[in-house]
């Protein structure tokens, strides 16, 4: 049975929450109204899916969605906000949010949210028990990294910087859905010359084809929208350009390790 914790010092939130997820005895929940106390009921006992607000007395919800991922990292993070911005959207893909959620929320739609993050996270858990990468059988030994570019240069610099790994490369969601056929990488790195909306459209078509793939995406402009979107499709990390190829194969090796 999927267990959640609720965290918000608004009042009216938890009521909503506490309304609907009592009427699905499937799930298990608590609902807390203080940071502190957050970090005490998680320490007292196993959740699943964490819903925070974002804008709380003495600590932030980035704050506390920090102490929480030292604590457990494979539980499920979801963020409230009534004020989003690109840097806390940017900060939460960091941490592996499931999603980052505007306030009012959909609470129409949140059970089949929460759902999602408690499926992310029991497969993540799996994962870890085998001793595997969450979303794959991938065989140990060195990482595999899909780097997805746009032309033959870009490959090059790819393979040359990230030598540590094996490196192979594809210039579109065709060869790249071709490659997952013969193997799981523990990574897809995506730079389309920095083409946010194509980066988006070929990350879109990979998660629905195979479950649990996760993402690196270069880019050289954000937006709160686009955050959001890649963190409900596996993007681990967002790497600004220009980069240069020693930051880059450091932020690849943390991802890959983790």
């Amino acid at each position: 049975m999927p267990r959640v914790l609720i965290v918000d010092d608004e009042q009216s939130i938890l009521e909503v929450f506490d309304s609907l997820l009592s009427e699905h005895p499937e799930w298990e929940y608590e609902c807390v109204d203080a940071a502190a106390a957050a970090i005490e009921s998680f320490r007292g006992g196993r959740f699943d899916v964490v819903v925070l607000d974002k804008n709380m007395p003495t600590m932030t919800g980035v704050e506390v969605a920090k102490a929480i991922r030292e604590l457990d990292a494979d539980v499920s993070l979801i963020m409230l906000t009534g004020f989003g911005t690109t840097d806390s959207a940017v900060e939460m893909l960091e941490l592996r949010a499931s999603n980052y959620i505007e306030k009012p929320p959909d609470f129409i739609q949140m059970v089949s949210t929460l759902e999602l993050a408690a499926a992310q996270c029991a497969e993540r858990r799996r994962a870890r028990a085998a001793g595997m990468p969450s979303g794959s059988s991938r065989a140990p030994g060195a990482a595999t990294v899909f780097a997805v570019c746009s032309s033959a240069q870009d490959s090059d610099w790819y393979r040359a910087e990230l030598s540590a790994h094996n490196v192979v490369s594809h210039h579109d969601a065709t060869s790249a859905l071709a490659g997952l056929e013969t193997v799981l990488p523990n990574l897809i790195l995506v730079d389309l010359n920095a083409d946010l909306s194509k980066a988006q459209a070929l990350i879109h078509e990979l998660a629905a084809e195979v479950i649990g793939l996760e993402y690196l995406v270069l880019a050289d402009r954000l937006s709160l929208a686009v955050v959001k979107d890649l963190i409900e499709h596996g993007v681990l990390a967002i790497v600004t350009k220009p980069v240069s190829g020693e930051e880059l194969a450091l932020r690849v090796a943390r991802l890959v390790e983790r």
